[in-house]
């Protein structure tokens, strides 16, 4: 049966548990990543030995596209020649073609998930602008033109494509596919757009992280929304990682709870494993009531079991608690749900507790001589530390 555009479209983008393949006509097939990328394959043989061959990547390649491509390879393969070897490489690159490169050997292979992500869509921008023009005959008008066009919507968007565009053709340059001769090179983020907000350095008291919990349970928020905003401060993980977290990835009962995040879920490409205090197992056990054992853990609805509550559902639920909170001279300063991490850290940091167990609750990976032979993930000592900071911030909550 062969493929359909929407059907690729369905595919792209959208994490799965293993690789998907499925074939379409003329030895044509895609493959679908575990996370979600598609790429186009050619099957063939030579010399009796069977080979495939990558044509291109989705949605830089259209099924269209990959099916005029592999109808002409087909006829080199009909003269008898490898179209691995025959296949003309371009005289000159543009900057589609870059970026594409960048994506596939760089990107794709040697960066995380969500960072990744936000590449492939940074980069949706400029993809198209310049599609017959050699990147090396861009001139700095053009350049500064479709910066500026960016910058119509948000100059510090156009500062965040300029930094990815420059990225991805310095690596070109490194693998000798295209000269240094390159006006937008020359651009600093401020000619074009801005930068984005300072680091950020807030760090929530725990007096300050108990009124947010109790306001947010005092809320009209449905009981996912609290549940998901407790686990949030307790235990620090990344909102995508609260986002994703399903009921198959919470192993063990009591205090043998371990929450793993999957590889392919994770920012470092390693799975993390975090045991689960007494607190979150009763959020978690309320959640199931409500909503059942399968799928996502915080669903939008009962009924919703593929659909999770969003991170910008969570942002919005705390910035409405800010303002409550604020009027009230409950806490200093406005707060995101990434405060949470820095906010845990610190505080356990000047509790003692030590280092490596706080990067195992933030999900890094530790470096140097650690890194290499140290496999172990401290859940003994991690379960303490969580359990310290839950008395930390309910030991005056009846």
């Amino acid at each position: 049966m062969t493929l359909s555009a929407s059907q690729i479209k369905s595919f792209n983008g959208k994490s799965r548990e293993k690789v998907l393949e499925k074939s379409d006509r003329d030895s044509m097939s895609i493959r679908v990543s575990k996370r979600g990328k598609v790429s186009f394959y050619l099957r063939f043989r030579i010399n009796d030995k069977a080979q495939r061959m990558c044509l291109g990547h989705y949605p830089i390649l259209s099924l269209v596209e990959a099916r005029e491509k592999t109808l002409e390879l087909q006829k080199i393969l009909a003269s008898g020649e490898d179209p691995r070897i025959t296949k003309e490489k371009p005289k000159s690159l543009t900057l589609d073609d870059c970026i594409q490169e960048w994506l596939i050997h760089r990107v794709d292979k040697q960066l995380g998930a969500k960072t990744g992500a936000n590449y492939h869509s940074t980069v949706q921008h400029v993809i198209g602008k310049f599609p017959h023009q050699n990147v090396e005959d861009i001139e700095a008008r053009e350049w500064l033109l479709l910066f500026d066009n960016i910058a119509g919507n948000s100059q510090v968007l156009a500062g965040a494509v300029l930094r990815t565009v420059k990225a991805a053709l310095r690596w070109c340059i490194r693998r000798q596919l295209i000269t240094d001769n390159l006006s937008v090179l020359k651009f600093m983020v401020q000619d074009v757009g801005g930068k984005a907000s300072k680091v950020a350095t807030r760090v929530l008291t725990v007096n300050e992280v108990k009124e947010v919990l109790l306001d947010t349970e005092r809320s009209g928020a449905k009981a996912n929304m609290k549940a998901a905003i407790l686990i949030i401060f307790v235990m620090a993980p990344r909102c995508c990682e609260v986002n994703t977290m399903e009921w198959k990835h919470i192993h063990g009962e009591g205090e043998d709870m371990i929450w793993t995040v999957p590889a392919h879920l994770s920012k470092s490409r390693e799975p993390i494993r975090r045991p689960v205090p007494k607190v979150v197992r009763g959020k978690l056990e309320q959640m199931a009531q409500l909503y059942g054992r399968t799928g996502f853990v915080f669903s939008s609805d009962r009924l919703s079991r593929g659909i999770s509550i969003t991170g910008q559902a969570i942002g919005r639920q705390l910035k409405r608690s800010h303002e409550r909170l604020i009027k009230k001279s409950l806490v200093s300063d406005t707060f995101r749900p990434h405060d949470s991490r820095r906010t845990l850290v610190t505080n356990l940091a000047d509790e003692g507790i030590g280092l490596h167990v706080l990067e195992k609750h933030l999900g890094h990976k530790l470096v140097g001589v650690m890194a290499h032979y140290q496999r172990s993930d401290w859940i003994a000592q991690q379960r303490e530390s969580y359990e310290h900071w839950s008395r930390l911030i309910f030991k005056n909550i009846s």
